[in-house]
């Protein structure tokens, strides 16, 4: 009857928590990491294939190594495509049946379903879920919680009934959160604590001995990550950022996520960094050692509250700053697991103090003010504009979201309103390529190729192995006319990122300019093999096919560009072209009435029609 129960209450818990975060479905992506993990990924694009399997274990991109969740972007993609609300629904079912399993797992273990209920119904409710569920670029963060809960599901399983395929099942777990996100890497060390509250188990030398294979794969996930962060230049130095001052930040930054965890407003997609006088490293180490002195002098007596704080202490230990990594000071993103130990020592430090009926009402107001944050910032996510003009009213002095407001601005053509943004970020941040290379996307733009091209090459020299740089250095040199260097600047650019699409698009562009077509041509088919879903890129081939004297593959692959991109007229024009270059006169006539009903009047079109119709051929 209670694991009945127990399932009832966690399906009712999943199905509650999709549907508050149901409103992300609306959501668009946004410019910040969404293009590098999904929509200008070609690989991920490409969807599920065994070249894609391959690349998601053996590639560092993204300055990570994560392949479940590459796999897990794959499949959405296999499965929606473009669309936005299938990658969306994939995050919040993941979020809903981590916080369903969160619940199980503390119910089956200490029988306490009303607490089990609460902690649980935090975990999926609180605001600060809300950059982890609604960002698919974070999907890492879901799949790794889901992994991680199923392990502590599975570990005490084992714990009642040991056996190697239920230890197996704990290793396959955590495997599985580890290659999600290495920040699991802590799991052994939250088992350890749960081997004495909950489970209540002896102590002794047995609990450690017993976790070496768990704990070998936590180090080797942590070289693992270590060296894919670094080869991806996403580690800070040590003498770029002192021991003491990362000290004092990680004591700033625990406080933080307390008062965050109390009162989650204002919160930002990116919070910079800033200086930290004394008072504030103080002030955040008295906080923190009242708090251990609640939570721990008790601990015999009542270790729940002990665990759930040790919980989070150590959980947070790979974010906490001591190993910098990124440019922020801290995120929200980074209390996904952690935070779920702040809630089990506050509900049941709370209980002990508070009588059933005070406990019920105190928990049923704090999920429901939770649930109201929740909504207010899943507002915040509904596109790159609305996140980032967020970002910048709550933060102030960000130039990263200056940069990605202007980035987002400029894509929907809104330069006017780009400018001042990308102009404040390269003010800001006159050490930032990312700023740079957005200035000068701003600049060329608003038709100053010099001002673009000399902004793009502030962006190489301060990162020579920013791939967006010199593709934007391509861009302009083939704006200017000098195609031998559009085609270095391209070349420099794939050589930096294997994979980047419109490199090789804009290569092959430039191979032809200068009559270089075998070469072109291998650099189109590349194009065309990183993202079959390209119209340009087959359109593109089929130029330089027909300009080779291959009619026939030229006609095929204008026939697959029009698959994809049936409303283009200058595909139809130049299909019409290929096919009465090769005296199928009815085909090109037909192929051009068709560019004509998308463009009526267009006269190219109209006197390549006449032509044929007088018996002559299109010419393009």
């Amino acid at each position: 009857m209670g694991r009945r129960r127990d399932l009832g209450i966690a399906a009712l818990l999943a199905l509650g928590t999709a549907a508050l975060f149901s409103p992300a479905l609306d959501a668009d992506f946004v410019l910040y990491d969404d293009p590098e993990y999904v929509t200008d990924n070609p690989v991920v694009r490409a969807g599920l294939s065994a070249d894609g399997v391959r690349w998601a274990f053996t590639t560092f991109h993204a300055a990570n190594w994560h392949p479940l969740t590459w796999l897990s972007h794959m499949l959405d993609a296999t499965l929606y495509g473009d669309a936005a609300w299938g990658h969306h629904l994939t995050s919040v079912l993941l979020h809903a049946a981590a916080t369903a399993l969160c619940y199980l797992v503390f119910a089956g273990w200490t029988g306490a379903v009303g607490r089990s209920l609460l902690v649980a119904a935090l975990f999926g409710a609180h605001p600060l879920r809300v950059e982890s569920v609604a960002w698919v670029a974070e999907r890492k963060d879901v799949l790794a919680a889901f992994w991680w809960m199923a392990t502590l599901l599975a570990y005490g399983a084992w714990v009642r009934r040991p056996s190697a395929v239920r230890y197996g099942a704990v290793l396959l777990g955590f495997a599985c959160g580890l290659l999600a996100k290495p920040m699991v890497v802590t799991l052994p060390f939250v088992l350890l604590l749960l081997d004495a509250w909950p489970l209540c188990r002896p102590l002794g030398a047995r609990l450690v001995t017993e976790k070496l294979p768990l704990l070998v794969l936590s180090a080797a996930g942590s070289v693992v990550t270590f060296v894919a962060q670094r080869e991806g230049g996403a580690v800070v130095p040590l003498e770029s950022l002192g021991l003491l001052q990362r000290l004092a930040g990680a004591a700033v930054a625990y406080a933080t996520y307390l008062w965050m965890t109390v009162w989650p407003v204002n919160l930002a997609v990116l919070y910079p960094l800033r200086p930290i006088g004394a008072p504030e490293v103080i002030g955040s180490l008295a906080v923190l050692g009242g708090v251990s002195a609640l939570a721990l002098r008790p601990a015999l007596r009542a270790p729940a509250p002990a665990v759930g704080w040790l919980w989070f202490l150590g959980t947070l230990v790979p974010v906490i700053g001591l190993v910098k990594v990124g440019q922020q000071a801290l995120a929200d993103r980074f209390t996904y697991l952690p935070q779920v130990g702040l809630f089990v020592a506050a509900v049941w430090w709370l209980g002990e103090r508070l009588g059933a009926r005070a406990g019920v009402a105190v928990g049923a107001l704090a999920v429901a003010a939770a649930s109201a944050g929740t909504l207010r910032q899943l507002a915040v996510w509904q596109d790159s504009v609305t996140l980032f003009r967020h970002a910048l009213a709550v933060t102030g002095d960000n130039p990263t979201a200056e940069t990605n407001l202007a980035a987002a601005l400029l894509e929907l053509g809104r330069l006017d309103e780009a400018r001042p943004h990308a102009e404040r970020a390269v003010a800001r941040a006159p050490g930032s390529a990312e700023a740079w290379i957005t200035f000068g996307r701003a600049r060329i733009q608003g038709g100053d190729v010099d001002g673009a091209r000399a902004a793009f090459e502030t962006a190489s020299r301060l990162d020579p192995h920013d791939a967006r740089a010199h593709y934007n250095l391509g861009v302009v040199a083939a704006e200017q006319g000098r195609i031998a260097d559009a085609i270095a600047s391209y070349e420099r650019a794939i050589a930096e990122w294997p994979t980047y699409f419109n490199a090789y698009n804009n290569l092959g562009n430039a191979l032809a300019a200068a009559d270089r077509l075998e070469e072109a041509e291998a650099a189109l088919r590349e194009a065309v093999r990183l993202d079959p879903a390209s119209p340009s890129a087959r359109a593109n081939l089929a130029i330089v096919l027909e300009r080779r004297g291959r009619s026939a593959e030229a006609i095929a692959a204008y026939r697959a560009a029009l698959a994809l991109a049936p409303n283009e007229p200058m595909l139809w024009f130049n299909l019409a072209a290929a096919l009465s270059g090769t005296g199928q006169r009815a085909e090109a006539i037909e192929a051009l009435e068709h560019a004509l009903r998308l463009a009526p009047g267009w006269e190219p079109a109209l006197a390549a029609l006449a032509e044929l119709e007088r018996g002559g051929a299109a010419r393009d």
